[in-house]
């Protein structure tokens, strides 16, 4: 293993960044392990493409970058298409497995089955199931936003590129004092260097835009889970309007779920997955942007609880980030912040203030 692998523990369906490896049995992770503590059990490291959809990833050391990115981008295109065929997959009913999907449907239809923290979407193909594709759940959209946070974390590796890339051309300028055109040549590699930092960066931030589709297209198969499923006040009215066998749906409480699932399991109610809202998404993956000009940008006003922004920005650039509330940040508060270190920014809101939680 290496760091940036992604690890999990088999069966769990939680992924982690890989800090650091300090040697054949012992690794750090770049988040607190949150599951059961396990001794003697298998796991599994993914690298290069992402664990659930096969997304190809770039990494440290590529440099066929637009290659790599056209691979991604068609991937996640083959998962867009099925937006071509909505009415038919909205219409689409849960069954327990793919013996019972195919019998209650025809050549031509779709059926979902749930496997694990996934909806598998399969379409009757003269009474064969054939696998289309897997609808994550709240578990899942938390995958896609390790695979984004590992995309930001190679836009700061091609941004911290770019500073040694400038400070090597300062010293060049020295050296060639009595060569003008030697300072010159040295001038133009560093800024050629930022160009690809900020090319980077960019493709960085679409990936951190591709998992916010990943996470709608979450959200859009739990809405049709929902229809199908029906939607009952409480699990009480989902027991008692349901069979044995029979999935139904409740809204949730929590601002960050918007529906919960659950299977009437001879009369008990078994919760099978929930699905996050909008806020719940963004309160994991976050509102990414990417600053190339040093202008002011303008934070939304008095938003969800939990709201979360993530800030990138050109290495030569000092943009200014305002609100009409309040930031704190290092114990101090204004409404203004000049963005003028070369890192990323992270900003949450909570009750009238963002908070600064790392620069």
């Amino acid at each position: 293993m290496e760091s940036g692998d992604a690890f999990t523990v088999t069966g769990s369906g939680v992924f982690y960044d890989v800090a650091s490896v300090e040697s054949n049995t012992e690794l750090t992770l770049s988040t607190p392990y949150s599951g059961a503590s396990v001794t003697d059990t298998t796991y599994t490291i993914a690298r290069d493409f992402t664990p659930l959809n096969n997304i190809v990833e770039m990494r440290k050391g590529d440099i066929e970058t637009a290659a790599i990115f056209t691979r991604a981008m068609r991937r996640i295109d083959q998962l867009l298409s099925l937006n071509q065929d909505a009415g038919a997959i909205t219409s689409a009913g849960i069954y327990p497995d793919t013996t019972a999907g195919l019998t209650g449907t025809t050549s031509g239809e779709y059926f979902f089955v749930p496997e694990g923290d996934e909806f598998v979407l399969y379409l009757n193909d003269s009474g064969s199931a054939v696998e289309q594709v897997k609808f994550a759940s709240l578990a899942s959209a938390l995958q896609y936003a390790t695979d984004s946070q590992a995309a930001q974390a190679a836009a700061e590796l091609a941004q911290e590129g770019a500073e040694t890339s400038e400070t090597n051309a300062e010293q060049s300028a020295t050296d060639a004092a009595n060569s003008a055109s030697s300072a010159s040549d040295s001038a133009a590699n560093a800024l050629s260097s930022e160009q690809v930092a900020s090319q980077q960066a960019g493709l960085a931030n679409n990936y951190a835009n591709a998992a916010n589709v990943s996470a709608t297209i979450a959200e859009n198969a739990a809405s049709a889970s929902a229809v199908n499923g029906n939607v009952f006040d409480n699990t009480t009215v989902g027991i008692a309007g349901t069979d044995d066998g029979e999935y139904f749906s409740t809204p949730s409480g929590d601002s960050s779920v918007y529906l919960e699932l659950y299977k009437n399991d001879a009369g008990v109610a078994t919760l099978i997955a929930t699905y996050p809202t909008k806020v719940g998404i963004e309160s994991v993956v976050g509102v990414r942007e990417y600053l190339t000009a040093s202008t002011t940008y303008t934070l939304p006003s008095s938003p969800a609880n939990g709201t979360k922004y993530v800030f990138t920005k050109l290495a030569s650039v000092v943009p200014v980030i305002e609100t009409t509330e309040s930031i704190l940040c290092a114990g101090e508060t204004d409404t203004q912040l000049e963005y003028d270190q070369n890192i990323q920014l992270i900003m949450i809101y909570n009750s009238g203030v963002w908070e600064v939680m790392y620069e």
